[in-house]
């Protein structure tokens, strides 16, 4: 397989067997006039599907225990009352209309939503058949399939489009069928029991992440869209922060953040697989996807590091203990006032400094090594926390002090196999 990096595409694939399906529907295809039965928030309880063919139509299949569907619903609910009746939303539930009864008592949006839930599908699941929830399909006002879809890809642009009679172009959901993927692979058999796909940056597609679990509970998926490399890094290695990364050229000699991390972009990746597969061997794959796709090599390694250390120079626990009360984090302090860290373990403090500040290069390396495991009351006034000698100079009233060192780390050691920044574009 020749390998392209202007649109990259891993796909790890074990064969199983698929539940069987019957005339499942594709975009383009028109659906039956089916019965939509168990409707349970609304004066009737069963209706066709052709009675909506004046507008267009959204179905989310969902459970009541799925963490990603309970997202979405509120976000369809919020479009279902933007659009009125000029689009309709439907909730397809495949459980029994006594669970998606106290379901939608439990939320009480549902009960005065004009989306229409339903339970006990039995047959709108045969023409879409999938293996994790939310499933999200886009019908137009003549019954025509526009999408199958991820909830997350659903927005009032979109609903939009659909009104409009427009192309939606949205990313497929087809969890049975893999086609080509336009770079020159074969076409993958059908059935696959582990997916895993990587891909560059998917346009006009939000930052996106999240996880949700089959209709039988079986499979287990997880996705990340459009994530930088390295938050993909981050999240594949473990490492608690980015100041825990450090790239190296060809010839060795490091990099700054900004010559390998702004260049580098961001990726799709998508895994599906059974749900008995550990998280662990899931954050595996996608950094085995990275290093197959991409001109690096990723590794955890043990590296001395320069960093700064949090001391005590006084065991005067009055200095530094909280007084309790309400708890605050104030990183963005108004009119020169203090940065707060009140009611907050020292842990707060630190993970504030090794974060730094969002759109800059990662801060120094900042450890804790005072053994004080209680609360504090910080009071910091300085202009930002990246001035040692100004955080110092405040850290003296607590009895605390950053001490310069050189320490063993686990470092995300990611190594390019070029030396030019040139090999992460297109």
């Amino acid at each position: 397989m020749t390998r392209s990096f202007s649109l990259l595409l891993v796909l790890c694939l074990l064969f199983g067997t698929a539940p069987a399906q019957s005339t499942p529907l594709s975009i383009g295809d028109k659906v039956p006039d089916v019965a939509i039965r168990h409707v349970l928030n609304a004066p009737f309880s069963e209706i066709q599907l052709s009675s909506f063919k004046s507008r267009p139509v959204v179905l989310e299949f969902f459970g009541s225990w799925c963490g990603s569907c309970l997202k979405a619903l509120p976000h369809f609910d919020s479009l279902q009352n933007q659009f009125g009746n000029k689009v309709q939303f439907i909730a397809i539930g495949y459980e029994p209309e006594a669970k998606i009864r106290a379901f939608i008592k439990k939320n009480a949006y549902l009960q005065h939503t004009s989306m229409l839930v339903t339970a006990a599908d039995t047959s709108l699941h045969h023409f879409f058949p999938h293996r994790t929830i939310p499933h999200i399909v886009c019908l137009d006002a003549s019954g025509t399939v526009m999408a199958i879809t991820d909830a997350g890809n659903i927005t009032s642009q979109v609903i939009d489009n659909l009104l409009l009679g427009r192309p939606l172009n949205l990313p497929l959901k087809d969890e049975f069928h893999v086609k080509k993927s336009g770079i020159g692979t074969e076409e993958i058999q059908e059935h696959a029991l582990v997916n895993t796909v990587f891909t560059k940056a998917l346009p006009n597609r939000p930052l996106n992440s999240g996880t949700s679990i089959a209709r039988d509970s079986s499979f287990i998926r997880y996705w990340w869209q459009n994530v930088p490399l390295p938050q993909l890094l981050q999240t594949a290695s473990g490492i608690p922060y980015f100041n825990r990364i450090v790239a190296t050229d060809s010839l060795g000699q490091q990099l700054s953040y900004s010559q390998w991390a702004v260049p580098a972009g961001a990726y799709c990746f998508d895994f599906m697989g059974p749900i008995s597969l550990s998280r662990h061997y899931v954050m595996e794959s996608l950094l085995q996807c990275i290093n197959l796709s991409l001109p690096l090599h990723a590794s955890m390694v043990k590296m001395k590091m320069p960093c700064y250390v949090l001391v005590r120079i006084t065991k005067n626990d009055s200095l530094i203990a909280s007084k309790a009360g309400k708890a605050i984090v104030n990183l963005l302090p108004k009119d020169n006032g203090p940065f707060l860290f009140i009611n907050k373990p020292l842990s707060v403090f630190l993970s504030a400094l090794n974060k730094g500040v969002s759109g800059s290069a990662p801060p120094p390396i900042f450890l804790d090594a005072t053994g004080y495991t209680g609360k504090v009351d910080l009071q910091l006034q300085v202009a930002n926390l990246q001035n040692m000698e100004a955080l110092n100079k405040e850290l003296l009233r607590y009895g605390l002090q950053f001490r310069t060192a050189v320490r063993e780390l686990d470092i995300l050691s990611v190594q390019l196999k070029h030396s030019s920044q040139a090999i992460f574009k297109p």
